[in-house]
């Protein structure tokens, strides 16, 4: 079998597998997507008509680079050329890199422009890789040609490759310099969170965003995200849910409000935003707050033991 047909096999096996999980767990998926609003109206056809109409919006940022980026000009000039020239490659029976290189093109930008509805210019870094092959490969084609000609084409060849090769070098290193000198002044996670455990209660639960999971990974965490979706869940299901039992369900006495919990409750119903801040404001004692330069103001609450007569939902 052609390695383009084992290719999909391979893709197709993965994708059934995911379709028969979700399947199993609608419910879940569903209380997931909500608070993404419409980044997950997959049921809707218009979805993916809006989706692959705003695709340009991705790339309007490079409208408004500045002169001086040669680097992102050459990027933005240079890769469908390149990417032309591995399609025209691929026709070959023998060019397999080739057509894998076209596949994992069309896939993961087929992705982006299909299903992606953020339009945000970091996500397509899934084809950055294959964009670098692409102009590696093309510009190796390029240069190979020219050390095969006279005198004058190897000149040629090797002043087109200065002025690419110079920007991009020059680029780079100003990209490095400001990376290296932010990375200083940057709080480092680990020793943060270091001071985070230290306000906790020892050997107890967590319940917290995401973001310090892994920094008090000696304790039993548990994301407040993931209580919102259960809630969720089981008001779509007809229920009428109090976050409350469900955060004095988890058992855990610690409980970490940051940027990211204040962010992302706005996107539950209004309701379950109510009964989270009354738990916060009736259930829990302000134990320490960190305002941290780069992690912005981290609240450590502890939850009350025996609970208040105010704390009755």
């Amino acid at each position: 079998m052609p390695c383009l047909a084992w290719s999909g096999v391979g893709a197709a096996a993965a994708l059934v597998a995911w379709a028969v999980y979700v399947a199993m767990n609608w419910a879940d998926l569903a209380g997931q997507l909500s608070v993404y609003g419409t980044r997950g109206d997959f049921l809707q056809p218009l979805f993916y008509v809006r989706n692959v109409l705003s695709e340009p919006d991705r790339y309007t940022h490079l409208l408004n680079v500045e002169v001086g980026r040669a680097s992102i000009w050459l990027l933005a000039i240079g890769t469908l050329p390149a990417l032309a020239w591995v399609a025209w490659r691929a026709r070959s029976l023998n060019a397999f890199g080739d057509r894998l290189l076209v596949t994992s093109a069309v896939m993961f930008g087929g992705l982006l422009i299909v299903v992606d509805s953020t339009k945000t210019p970091l996500y397509a870094i899934a084809v950055l890789p294959t964009i670098c092959l692409a102009l590696s490969g093309c510009w190796s084609r390029i240069v190979a040609w020219g050390l095969a000609r006279g005198y004058a084409a190897r000149i040629a060849v090797a002043i087109l490759s200065l002025a690419v090769l110079v920007p991009l070098a020059n680029d780079s290193l100003a990209a490095w310099q400001v990376d290296f000198a932010e990375s200083g002044e940057v709080t480092p996670y680990l020793a943060l969170g270091e001071r985070i455990d230290a306000a906790l209660v020892p050997d107890a639960a967590v319940l917290g965003p995401e973001r310090w999971w892994w920094a008090l990974h000696t304790h039993r965490y548990r994301s407040l995200r993931a209580l919102w979706f259960q809630w969720d869940a089981m008001q779509r299901s007809g229920q009428q849910p109090n976050l409350q039992d469900l955060l004095l369900g988890a058992g855990a006495p610690n409980v970490i409000v940051n940027n990211n919990i204040r962010g992302d409750v706005r996107a539950f119903p209004d309701t379950l935003q109510q009964q989270f801040w009354a738990f916060m404001d009736r259930c829990t004692t302000l134990v320490d707050v960190f305002d941290d330069p780069t992690y912005l103001r981290i609240e450590i609450y502890r939850i009350s033991d025996p609970l208040p007569v105010s704390c009755s939902p």
